[in-house]
């Protein structure tokens, strides 16, 4: 917060001034993790809609026709993604559905001052080890899983539209993410029922706090910039067995234990940001350990709509 206020925020206001003629935003995806925590940001400073897939089914042409015929929208945030997920790793069209998301959406690339599509660090195909890596590798590799796939079509497509710009996030972290599934979450809950953080084996990512990465998205938003192609982190490379330690130690009363499966380290999933940073000059920048006891006292005042038995199923 503080950061936004004394650097961002003035940064912005220099430029586009805090008044109604800021952009619309049609915003995909916002039940999702990073596109829930986008909507809660942006909606405060933008006219953000939101629609829900009951409202607005994005696979439907027409009614992304009808919707644009109506509406008059500034900037098109892209969060959506239908599977690609632990909990359905694998669905049968799940990179043609996605492809029709994209394209129903850009065809009014032309009519919106721009594009942003969220895309994944996936794309450089995790079947290798990713280490930061920069913008120039895409296309080195095919990605062979459903996500990774899917996200490196759409970039794919995006190189011939002028007014698309792709970010691709790494390792983001925050409040609403999947608690079962995504390790910074999994091991506060585990925490706060003083169960054993486990992990199969370490490795080393780039993590970053997801308002953070909200702060850049809302950069995008109102800057033109010089590249179609954005890989988005913190810069700062750490280990899931560091983390665990940190998360572990939150509770001074009951330490929570910290249980690796298999020793060695997996494959490192990093990006280079160089070109973040030159685009955007300082970047937002939350505390690692500021932003793990923010999220583990959001938890922390939730315990109770924490179902401990999802908990349970790697202990």
């Amino acid at each position: 917060t503080s950061f936004y206020k004394s650097t961002m925020e003035t940064r912005l206001s220099k430029i586009i001034p805090v008044t109604m003629s800021h952009p619309t935003v049609l915003l995909t995806g916002a039940r999702g993790f990073i596109g829930r925590n986008t909507f809660e940001a942006l909606r405060r400073r933008y006219t953000v809609f939101a629609p829900t897939h009951s409202e607005l089914d994005f696979l439907s042409i027409e009614a992304v026709d009808a919707f644009f015929k109506t509406h008059t929208i500034g900037i098109i945030i892209h969060c959506a993604f239908i599977g690609g997920n632990r909990k359905t790793p694998y669905m049968p069209d799940a990179v043609e559905k996605n492809l029709r998301m994209f394209t129903n959406l850009v065809r009014y690339a032309k009519s919106v001052r721009k594009v942003i599509h969220i895309g994944s660090g996936a794309e450089y195909d995790i079947r290798y080890p990713v280490q930061r890596v920069t913008e120039a590798s895409f296309g080195e590799r095919i990605p062979a899983d459903q996500y990774g796939f899917a996200k490196y079509l759409c970039s794919r497509l995006a190189q011939d539209i002028d007014n698309v710009i792709v970010l691709r996030p790494f390792g983001v972290w925050g409040k609403y993410e999947d608690y079962e599934t995504r390790f910074m979450s999994n091991a506060i809950c585990k925490t706060l029922y003083n169960l054993p953080i486990t992990l199969n084996q370490n490795a080393y990512f780039d993590y970053l706090f997801i308002d953070d990465f909200v702060k850049i998205v809302e950069f995008f938003m109102l800057h033109d910039v010089r590249y179609k192609y954005y890989n988005v982190g913190s810069g700062e490379r750490i280990d899931l067995l560091t983390i665990a330690k940190k998360v572990a130690a939150l509770d001074h009363k009951k330490p929570a234990s910290v249980i690796v499966k298999q020793g060695g380290l997996k494959q490192e999933y990093t990006p280079n940001i160089d070109r973040l940073r030159k685009e955007i000059g300082i970047l937002p920048h939350t505390p690692f350990n500021s932003a793990l006891r923010q999220l583990y006292h959001w938890y922390a005042v939730r315990k109770s709509s924490i179902e401990k038995e999802r908990l349970l199923k790697d202990v």
